[in-house]
């Protein structure tokens, strides 16, 4: 039981970045981290960057989504079977730390492009502290 909570409450916690969505001047979303670089101005200064992220991020998503509604359409099942469900929690939980240290590896490459100001705007937006927005 321990186990199967603590893929839950990973699975859970990891839509951290995606939540962003940010409109734009054509009145579309952006996701995640690209919508924190829209809403700063500074999606020219990373667009390189970004291009790589997304080529590296692009599949760990896709791979993601497939696990997501293996595991729902497990769960509706009658019985359920608990192995596979642990299975691709933990499936799951491995794909949203690859895709998690694409991200950290992003952000190290896109800190010396910034300056220290646009530095501090970006790591306080994505801490999530309302009160320095």
């Amino acid at each position: 039981m321990k186990n199967w909570m603590l893929h839950a409450c990973v699975f859970l916690a990891g839509a951290g970045l995606a939540a962003f969505a940010v409109p734009t001047d054509q009145g579309t979303k952006r996701h995640g981290i690209d919508a924190v670089y829209a809403e700063l101005g500074l999606t020219q200064v990373v667009e390189p960057e970004m291009k790589k992220l997304s080529a590296a991020v692009g599949p760990e998503c896709r791979t993601l989504g497939e696990k997501r509604r293996a595991l729902y359409a497990e769960l509706q099942k009658e019985p359920c079977d608990r192995a596979a469900v642990d299975r691709l929690a933990a499936d799951i939980t491995e794909t949203r730390a690859r895709i998690q240290s694409h991200v950290v590896d992003h952000l190290i490459a896109v800190r010396p492009l910034l300056t220290p100001a646009q530095r501090e705007k970006l790591f306080t937006r994505l801490a999530g502290d309302p009160e320095k927005r």
